[in-house]
């Protein structure tokens, strides 16, 4: 009987594993120049072009780190990185949203922009404000964007259920500035 539940325990496990690595729903609702925020290469420089960069990030955690035994690449333009590789497929995991957009992102065939309020996005989502980031706990960009070591953002994060994964949402002054991929270590 123990061996049994072991095992059944095990494959429970093992699928939940699987299915948490597939592309989140969210992946499917936010479009960036109209294709999913989880694309494969070939789509990706079809749409956008060569990237100014390309470069394996080697992060130390997470689902698109070394530790997962696999190489993960970095597709660099400006204000956008998708990261991933052939395998998997290549997840936005940074876009900084600036006023005058090279990028047109939708959430539900809803555009997003630095234009889109808390409350509209709030609105849309269903979501809750997550927290406050203040100076150096804001991601680098922002705080080089806005100048400002003492940057005050408030965050609403995005998550399926059943996923670790997440998309942070960082808003200034109450308008949407960063969209940011995360995986828990």
């Amino acid at each position: 009987m123990k061996l049994l539940l072991l095992t059944t325990g095990l494959i429970i496990s093992l699928f939940s594993s699987v299915y948490a690595q597939k592309a989140s729903k969210i992946n499917d609702e936010l479009k960036i120049n109209g294709i999913r925020f989880s694309s494969d290469k070939k789509t990706i420089l079809k749409v956008f072009g060569k990237p100014v960069k390309q470069f394996a990030p080697h992060f130390e955690c997470g689902s698109l780190s070394d530790e997962q035994g696999e190489t993960f690449y970095t597709l660099q333009y400006k204000f956008l990185n998708w990261t991933g590789n052939g395998k998997h497929g290549y997840l936005v995991d940074d876009l900084l949203i600036q006023p005058n957009p090279a990028y047109h992102v939708t959430y539900k065939g809803r555009d997003l922009s630095w234009q889109t309020t808390l409350k509209e996005f709030i609105a849309l989502t269903g979501a809750r404000i997550t927290g406050t980031a203040s100076g150096v706990a804001n991601p680098p960009d922002l705080l080089k964007l806005f100048k400002d070591p003492n940057l005050k953002t408030t965050c609403i994060v995005l998550q399926d259920k059943g996923s670790d994964d997440k998309y942070i949402f960082y808003f200034f002054h109450g308008r949407l500035c960063k969209i940011e991929y995360w995986s828990p270590c």
